[in-house]
């Protein structure tokens, strides 16, 4: 009769290894704030509207977003520089082509 299990020192040593490598790599923490997620494409996306129907349009006012709107040919009226409360991450708005900048 042939055994071809596993034995428990070996699950043991396998469960002690995996063990270790969760101590010593911990996972990274997942981020909660979706509003810096969801951001660039609910800007690209108004960007994309003011263009294609050439008139000015507003970024739609939602999760602490600041007034955004474009003119006809999609650029920005006004640079600005924000900040997201929960990470700290900087979004600046550049004049001209409304290029977004990440800091």
């Amino acid at each position: 009769m042939l055994n071809s299990g596993f034995t428990v020192l070996e699950m043991l040593a396998v469960i002690m290894i995996l063990s270790l490598m969760m101590i010593l790599f911990p996972m990274q923490k997942c981020d909660t704030d979706m509003s810096e997620k969801t951001f660039v494409p609910d800007y690209l996306l108004a960007q994309s509207a003011a263009i294609a129907s050439s008139e000015r349009t507003q970024l739609p006012q939602k999760d602490g977003y600041p007034s955004v709107s474009f003119n006809a040919r999609g650029n920005v009226s006004k640079a600005m520089t924000f900040a997201f409360s929960k990470t700290g991450r900087q979004i600046i708005i550049e004049l001209g082509g409304g290029r977004l900048v990440f800091r």
